[in-house]
């Protein structure tokens, strides 16, 4: 394709090209002064990233992967980075609309839906909660556990910019990961390092193993006080490409415990115990993506938007 970028000075540059699945291509460094128009032609190595050659093999070290397997783990991160710093930069930058459904879910204890309170509304972020920074979530943790008669615990998931926190990468390990039930993904686990005191989260990126596109990310809380909130607290968010190969979070979603905290009298003492009344859905799906012209980018099937 062709391409026009505005420098912010006029200086030394280079340029980077990426595309997921590519090797990325860099470019020799170039002069350009102030309003000199510098037409540069760029080969890009058509080398396709294959996933689906990667071995995954366990190791207890997960923050000590070293050699072919440390080569194979970045691989899959370069990948993954790709996809989510096109999430970050399209939200940051408002570039699209969002038409999303909002939805809150409330289920009993069996896991039979109670009722869902919904509403459809256009934003230029997917995600409509605002995260504490990656400094904050390393001090405080993931999520804030509150609740005596009824729970009103908050949970949070780590956004593009949070990966790529120095925070993120240097208190969490990666490894390479497969699953029987999930054919043609490999998957990118991570976890936090040991020592670590307050409420954090583990998870895998999915990635298509042949095309190395981000497909989802699942996600669970650890260091949880609660054991029940432990056991049932999670997290989903699904990624999507546009045609013009920008990335979005196409649909998120965080499964959150109700618990009540009850200390019943047992031959005249009080103990503290937990009950579990039920269960929160929180999140949202994009219906559709508008462009700076309203022009329809993604249109959602109409079976996507249903509970599954």
């Amino acid at each position: 394709g062709r391409f026009s970028l505005t420098a912010p000075a006029a200086g030394t540059y280079r340029l980077r090209s990426e595309r997921i699945g590519f090797r990325a291509g860099l470019s020799d460094l170039f002069e350009l002064s102030a309003q000199e128009n510098h037409t540069l032609d760029m080969l890009v190595d058509p080398v396709v990233v294959r996933l689906d050659t990667l071995t995954v093999s366990g190791d207890s070290r997960r923050c000590r992967v070293v050699g072919e397997q440390g080569l194979q783990t970045a691989t899959v991160w370069e990948e993954a980075r790709k996809a989510l710093t096109s999430v970050a930069w399209g939200e940051s930058g408002q570039v699209f609309t969002y038409e999303i459904k909002y939805f809150n879910r409330y289920f009993e204890q069996n896991g039979r839906l109670d009722h869902e309170q919904s509403t459809t509304i256009r934003r230029a972020r997917v995600m409509p909660f605002t995260n504490p920074d990656a400094n904050q979530l390393y001090e405080r943790g993931y999520a804030i556990e509150r609740g005596e008669v009824e729970d009103s615990s908050e949970y949070f998931a780590p956004d593009a910019s949070v990966f790529f926190s120095d925070a993120f990468l240097q208190h969490h390990c990666f490894k390479l990961e497969r699953d029987d039930d999930l054919e043609g993904l490999v998957g990118l686990a991570f976890e936090p390092t040991r020592g670590r005191d307050v409420p954090d989260v583990k998870g895998t990126l999915w990635l298509n193993e042949e095309t190395a596109e981000l497909r989802r990310m699942e996600l669970r809380y650890t260091d949880l006080r609660s054991h029940l909130r432990r056991r049932n607290a999670r997290a989903e968010v699904e990624f999507a490409r546009l045609e013009n190969g920008m990335w979005f979070v196409q649909s998120w979603l965080i499964h959150m415990p109700i618990v009540r905290i009850v200390r019943p009298r047992v031959g005249g003492a009080t103990r503290r115990s937990e009950e579990l009344w039920g269960f929160k859905e929180e999140g949202s799906q994009v219906l559709r993506v508008l462009g700076r012209g309203r022009e329809v980018l993604f249109e959602a099937a109409r079976d996507t938007t249903e509970q599954h």
